[in-house]
């Protein structure tokens, strides 16, 4: 017998073409093994029921929560068309009499972990996961899918753009109230799912809630560490317990106040689903500051207020560089930088040989006129600039009388 009461192991192929390359994990219920397509060598997932190893294994049980695991996914897939932020069903089926469910493989590795190795997640990191996986709830309570173990362990991270991957559905369920099994609890289960067994959309609501908070900073390996033990009340508001100052996209009093609203112990007073959940964060997002830009040999560069930005030519080691077969422009030009005082970008020269200006509605302003290949350079005016401005890079100067301009850059 192999791990879990099983017939096979690492080196055998099941359903006829995956090969089990390597033993990844064993829980309660299942034995999970990464495997290859052996025609087309792709990595996938394969999960089985656990037999034995422990006096509280139900082999039939798990068998059937297998079985409804594999339905609910392929359902997701086949039916409703999948989700992003779901792992992939490929393919469900009997070995023997042991039934089997292939995955998709994620490159990643579990959101506990992610968030733990860190010391807990920036709010605006933990913030972009929460919001996916509110998108999951979301999908699934809109098909009458209720998860139950909605938590940082049953997430996958995948390495590539750190986009969550809800991987596990083993305790999931169709229907809305299930008050017949118990589930072994955890400390981000609500009270209605470890002392009744019961579930509704407003408890995989409370475990999102609970997972956003738990893998925050300063990441707590217990969440009920958080709650009153009588109660099961937050001890304090979240914005207390866990660190939300760096939040820069949404409204920090508002998500504090959707965290209490998710982590009510009792469930009637609770935000009431994934569809509820999402439409209120969506309703607390601040709008995204838009940067000014500038377009430059035809690219659009969005300017950092927290940066100085050196114009100069190609080659320079400028920060903007600007193609000038011609070489008019000098090897360090011109600069821009965000005076925040003013709430204004400036321009100004660097002493330039061909001279600075900016082209304004009401005609061209001087910055500087170029020292023209003499020692001495001429006075440098600094211009503040508004959108449809037009910063001219070497110019021709007769007499003070500025004309045919060499390059012009929009600014937006």
């Amino acid at each position: 017998m192999g791990r879990g009461g099983l017939p096979f192991d690492v080196g055998d192929i099941v359903l006829g073409k995956y090969r089990l390359t390597k033993f990844i994990h064993m829980g309660g219920m299942g034995v999970v093994f990464k495997a290859m397509e052996i025609t087309s060598g792709s990595i996938v997932v394969a999960k089985f029921a656990r037999l034995n190893g422990h006096p509280d294994i139900r082999p039939l049980l798990n068998k059937n929560k297998l079985e409804t695991e594999a339905a609910i996914l392929e359902d997701i897939w086949k039916k409703y068309g999948g989700h992003p932020y779901i792992v992939k069903f490929i393919e469900r089926g009997l070995e023997g009499d042991h039934p089997v469910l292939i995955i998709e493989f994620i490159d990643g590795e579990s959101l506990i972990n992610f968030a733990r190795k860190q010391g807990g997640l920036d709010a605006d990191l933990a913030f972009d996961i929460g919001f996916k996986l509110a998108e999951v709830l979301d999908f699934l309570h809109s098909k009458n899918i209720l998860h139950r173990d909605f938590g940082p362990d049953n997430i996958m991270i995948r390495r590539r753009n750190n986009d969550p991957v809800l991987i596990d559905f083993g305790t999931s369920k169709y229907g809305y109230i299930q008050s017949h099994t118990i589930i072994s609890g955890k400390d981000i289960h609500p009270p209605e799912l470890k002392m009744k067994g019961e579930a509704r959309p407003s408890t995989d609501v409370y475990m999102w809630a609970a997972t956003v908070m738990k893998i925050m900073k300063p990441y707590a390996d217990d969440f009920s560490k958080y709650l009153e033990s009588s109660t099961f009340k937050l001890i304090y508001p979240p914005c207390r317990l866990v660190d939300c100052r760096t939040l820069t996209r949404i409204d920090r009093r508002k998500f504090d106040d959707i965290l209490i609203k998710c982590l009510d112990p009792d469930h009637s007073k609770r935000i009431t689903s994934g569809h509820e959940l999402l439409s209120m964060l969506k309703g607390i997002s601040i709008p995204p500051v838009v940067h000014n830009y500038i377009i430059v040999n035809g690219r659009r560069i969005d300017l950092d207020p927290n940066k100085k930005y050196v114009i100069g030519r190609e080659g320079s080691g400028a920060n903007i560089e600007v193609v000038d077969p011609q070489k008019h422009i000098s090897r360090k030009h011109a600069e821009l930088w965000f005076d925040r005082r003013r709430g204004k970008w400036i321009v100004s020269d660097r002493h330039s040989t061909n001279g600075t200006l900016v082209i304004k509605s009401d005609g061209p302003h001087l910055v500087c006129s170029g020292n023209r290949g003499k020692p001495v350079s001429p006075p440098v005016y600094p211009v503040e600039l508004d959108p449809g401005d037009k910063i001219v890079l070497a110019f021709k100067d007769k007499g003070g009388n500025m004309y045919d301009p060499y390059i012009e850059i929009p600014f937006y």
